[in-house]
């Protein structure tokens, strides 16, 4: 294993964790330590201390799956806070930490996206419904089953986009959960996977121009799109969780490599922002998923004391400095022409104990909790 790794039980994190009162919040993604039975706290440099405070405590976390084009899939979790990063991995009831920077992450992920070289940018931004585009998936795989069909069978012949070709793709990702293919890649995170309504969604799609009205016909531009999906690379799916107004907020983002072209999907609630973008711009969006906000409360303070705090703040709204919609708070990116939302400015900086956590005072040399120099 690599000499920067840092691995730790559950029980030495523990105790860790009471010997320097550095309690676990809400995001973190270390496991609940309340049953580790106790041992003494192994001896942490300041450096290995950092690690462990950002996995304990962080202020941004990331859930990253990547799709290879050789269908290999990796699995990645990432905890930041302030200037340091932590990869985590666990095995049995061991945990390791893997000091990484969100700007180590954007550029390895970033290398496989632009294998191919730089994509076409495409004009065109979808506005979808999660459930239409869902549906656009389902007819991507459709017309690869179609074709890969055959291939094996050593015929010819122009894909048909039936409604009963949409079924089977959508019953195949709901039973096989193949990763591999367009629509389950894009299920795997839901816990409760949506149930696909096919009539709405063709209404929806023939609205954008993408399907006739009142059938399952591709148009020319969405056959486009659909030959453009089926020769799918690289896929990144990028779900972040932060801490803001008192309340933990969610941002998820997948990005589709094809061989022409970078696509980015900006999930909302119930929606999905289609863009096409250059490599640069997919880096800048991928790091704004993993920009730090409020610090969480601690996993152990009372859910009334949560709800408390998250009424007593208010979300200011924002809109899109180029077309002026409102945009929901939190938002990276205008669903309704692509425009980047400015980052907010700046907040004082905040210094934190690298031993113990606690906050420290602008000025003190030392800890008023631990009393370790600052320096």
């Amino acid at each position: 294993m690599n000499a920067k790794t840092i691995t730790l039980t559950d029980a030495q994190i523990k105790a860790v964790s009471l010997n320097s009162h550095i309690k676990a919040n809400r995001l973190s993604m270390l496991p609940d330590l309340s049953q580790a039975v106790g041992v003494s706290p192994p001896i942490l440099d300041p450096a290995q201390m950092t690690v462990l405070t950002a996995a304990l405590r962080p202020l941004n976390t990331a859930d990253i799956a990547v799709l290879l084009a050789n269908d290999g899939l990796m699995r990645l979790q990432l905890s930041l806070r302030g200037e340091t990063g932590v990869l985590l991995g666990r095995s049995d009831d061991s945990n390791q930490m893997l000091p990484s920077s969100e700007g180590d992450l954007a550029t390895m992920v970033m290398a496989y996206l632009a294998q191919g070289g730089e994509p076409r940018k495409r004009a065109a931004a979808l506005n979808l419904s999660q459930n239409a585009f869902l549906l656009l998936l389902a007819a991507a795989d459709a017309y690869k089953m179609h074709y890969l069909a055959d291939l094996l069978n050593h015929t010819v012949a122009d894909p048909v986009l039936t409604v009963g070709a949409l079924e089977q793709a959508i019953t195949a990702a709901y039973e096989n959960t193949d990763l591999r293919w367009l629509l389950p890649f894009a299920l795997f995170r839901s816990e409760n996977v949506p149930q696909l309504d096919v009539k709405s969604a063709l209404s929806e799609l023939a609205e954008v121009g993408l399907v006739e009205a009142g059938g399952v016909v591709l148009t020319e531009e969405g056959s486009l799109f659909i030959d453009d999906l089926m020769y799918r690379k690289v896929i990144v799916d990028i779900s972040s969780l932060y801490g803001q107004d008192a309340a933990l907020a969610h941002s998820h983002v997948m990005f589709i490599r094809t061989e022409a072209t970078l696509w980015a999907v900006h999930y909302g609630d119930q929606d999905a922002a289609v863009l096409s973008l250059t490599i640069d711009e997919a880096c800048e969006l991928m790091v704004s998923l993993l920009i730090q906000k409020d610090e969480p409360a601690d996993r152990s303070e009372p859910q009334a004391v949560q709800n408390e705090r998250h009424a007593a703040t208010k979300t200011a709204t924002i809109n899109c400095v180029h077309c002026e919609q409102q945009l929901e708070p939190g938002a990276k990116f205008c669903i309704y022409c692509g425009t980047p939302v400015p980052l907010p400015a700046a907040p004082e900086a905040v210094i934190f104990c690298q031993y113990c956590g606690a906050k420290l005072a602008p000025g003190n040399h030392f800890c008023t909790q631990c009393g370790k120099p600052t320096d």
